[in-house]
C-alpha cells in the first residue's frame, strides 16, 4: 500500500492496524518463518482456567523476537527506541507471558534445565520398580548398597566407622551399645544371629548371655577358638525384649552385614535360626528353621549353613543332636577348603 504523501496520522493508523492483524493471527496460531512465507501451527490446546495464569504458552508458537526470547526472556528494543514506541497505550501486551508461563520442550530445553533438573532429589522411598537398580530401602529412608553398588571396604574398622552413632532405625532410641561384631578379620567360618540380647547389648560384645556360652562350646567342638571365627547379628542394636527384628529393622542394617561379609570372605556361613538365614538369602518366606536347616544354600557364592539358634537349643535341648549333624557339615567342608585345618 502506498504511503507517499499519506499525512502522518493515517500512517499511524495502518500501522496500528497491522499490528493488530499481526497479534489476531499469532494468536491463531499462525507464524511467521521468513520473507513471504507463513506456516500454520498445530492448533493450540484450550487454554488453562486458572486465573493465576492469564496467558497461556502454545506448543510449537514462534515467538517474535519483539514479544520474547525462546528461553522465556524478553528481548532488547531496537536502539534508541523506548519498550512503549509505537505501541497503542505506551506499550502492547505480549501473547504470552514467557517469563512466568515456561515449559521444558525441545526448543526451550537448556543447559541450565539439565542441571536443575540433575539436582532434583531421588525419592529414597520409591519401590523397586519406580526405579531400576535402586538400593533396598528403610522405612525412614536410609538407601541401603545392592550387591551391584556395594562400596568396596578395605577393612571391618572402615565398615564400623561409616556406622557410626546409627540412627538409622527406631531400634536407635532403646539401645545401650552398638553391637558390630568380633572375631578374626579373615575368619574361616562366620556366624550370624539375629540380634543382640540384653548381655549383649550391655557390654557391646556378640554372643555373650548363655546363649553365647553354648555357642562357644560349638566353637570349642569344631577344635577352634573364638577369637579364630567371627560373630555377628543382623541387626546391630537389640529389639526391645528380644523380639525378632522387623522388617523396616533389617532393612535398615543388613548393609552392613553384606559388607562385613564381602570383607571377611569366609568359606563358610552359619546362619543360626530362621530370622538370619532369611535375611541374608533375601527370602522373607524362606520358611521354619526346621525345613531348611541341615542342607547347604548359597550365599552370594560362599555356603550357608542355616541351622538352630543356641537361645532355642536353651529351651529344646533335644535338638543339640541335629546342630552337631549341620555342624560335622561345616567342619567337613572347611577340611576341603583348608587342607591344613584342624
Amino acid at each position: 500500500m502506498p504511503v507517499k504523501n499519506t499525512p502522518e496520522a493515517e500512517i499511524h493508523a495502518l500501522l496500528e492496524d497491522l499490528a493488530h492483524q499481526l497479534r489476531f493471527l499469532t494468536g491463531n496460531g499462525v507464524f511467521f518463518v521468513g520473507a513471504g512465507r507463513a506456516a500454520v501451527a498445530p492448533p493450540p490446546p484450550p487454554a488453562p482456567s486458572s486465573a493465576s495464569h492469564p496467558a497461556s504458552v502454545v506448543p510449537g508458537v514462534h515467538v517474535p523476537e519483539s514479544l520474547g526470547t525462546a528461553d522465556g526472556g524478553s528481548s532488547a528494543p531496537p536502539a534508541g527506541e523506548s519498550p512503549g514506541a509505537g505501541q497503542p497505550g505506551g506499550g502492547h501486551k505480549p501473547l504470552m507471558d514467557l517469563s512466568s508461563h515456561r515449559q521444558l520442550t525441545p526448543s526451550s530445553h537448556s543447559k541450565a534445565d539439565d542441571e536443575t533438573l540433575s539436582r532434583t532429589p531421588v525419592n529414597c522411598n520409591q519401590t523397586a520398580h519406580s526405579a531400576p537398580k535402586l538400593q533396598q530401602d528403610s522405612l525412614f529412608g536410609e538407601s541401603l548398597p545392592s550387591p551391584e553398588t556395594m562400596p568396596s571396604d578395605a577393612t571391618l574398622d572402615v565398615i564400623r566407622a561409616d556406622l557410626g552413632d546409627c540412627q538409622r532405625c527406631k531400634l536407635a532410641a532403646c539401645r545401650t551399645n552398638i553391637v558390630f561384631g568380633e572375631g578374626a578379620a579373615q575368619a574361616p567360618v562366620v556366624f550370624v544371629g539375629e540380634g543382640p540380647g540384653a548381655e549383649e547389648d550391655a557390654t557391646g560384645r556378640p554372643f555373650v548371655g548363655r546363649a553365647g556360652q553354648l555357642l562357644d562350646k560349638i566353637i570349642a567342638a569344631m577344635g577352634l577358638r573364638r577369637e579364630e571365627v567371627y560373630i555377628c547379628n543382623v541387626v546391630k542394636c537389640r529389639p526391645p525384649e528380644n523380639r525378632t527384628p522387623e522388617p523396616d529393622e533389617v532393612a535398615a542394617c543388613v548393609g552392613f552385614l553384606h559388607r562385613q561379609l564381602a570383607v571377611i570372605r569366609p568359606h563358610v556361613i552359619v546362619a543360626l535360626g530362621a530370622s538370619a538365614a532369611s535375611a541374608l538369602l533375601g527370602d522373607p518366606k524362606l520358611g521354619g528353621i526346621s525345613k531348611i536347616r541341615g542342607r547347604f544354600q548359597d550365599y552370594r557364592g560362599i555356603p550357608l549353613m542355616p541351622t538352630f539358634h543356641p537361645a532355642y537349643l536353651l529351651r529344646a535341648p533335644d535338638k543339640k543332636r541335629e546342630v552337631w549333624e549341620d555342624i560335622k557339615q561345616v567342619m567337613a567342608l572347611l577340611r576341603e577348603r583348608q587342607p591344613g585345618a584342624h
